[in-house]
């Protein structure tokens, strides 16, 4: 959903947010829905399905999102629409360590004398019923560990903030 009418290539896309609003409806399967921009996790979240009979989606966490109030994530300007995507599932032993939850290994990669370098690695581990994977500074109760670059293990990792901050075994 785009409010400005931008698209990805091959993606069904709205313009607007009442279309948009009976597309999710008709969803059976799980779906993921995040802001186009960057929010930190904020207004992100999985829809599990469609309550027609209380105008609700069911969340992932056990939560509940009412039509009004998607309407004003949809609208939310700074946002600049929504993207939907099918909700990914951890490799088996990925969910052995982490849980089933979503999470992402990000590479950061910097170009040095002309060659593409891994500079760094970490993975953002989501825990409990966070649905998704954002640290946040570890205000929600997710995890960050360090992934050494060339061998891919796991050296070092964090959960909690400032004086609640631990590192835990990896």
């Amino acid at each position: 959903f785009s409010p400005t009418g931008r698209q990805l290539a091959g993606a069904e896309a709205f313009n607007d947010a009442d279309s948009f609003i009976r597309y999710l409806q008709q969803i059976t399967s799980p779906v993921f829905f995040k802001p186009n921009c960057g929010t930190y996790g904020r207004s992100a979240f999985a829809i599990q399905g469609y309550e027609p009979d209380k105008e609700q989606w069911r969340l992932a966490d056990g939560n509940t999102l009412g039509r009004e109030r998607l309407a004003q994530i949809l609208t939310f300007r700074p946002y600049r629409g929504v993207l939907v995507q099918a909700v990914l599932q951890p490799h088996h032993a990925v969910r052995q360590v982490a849980g089933g939850a979503t999470s992402c290994v990000r590479l950061n990669i910097m170009r040095n004398s002309g060659s593409p370098d891994i500079f760094n690695a970490f993975w953002k581990i989501s825990t409990g019923a966070n649905m998704t994977d954002n640290f946040a500074g570890g205000r929600n109760g997710n995890l960050i560990a360090n992934v050494d670059t060339k061998t891919g293990e796991i050296t070092r990792v964090i959960g909690g903030i400032a004086e609640n901050y631990e590192e835990l075994e990896s």
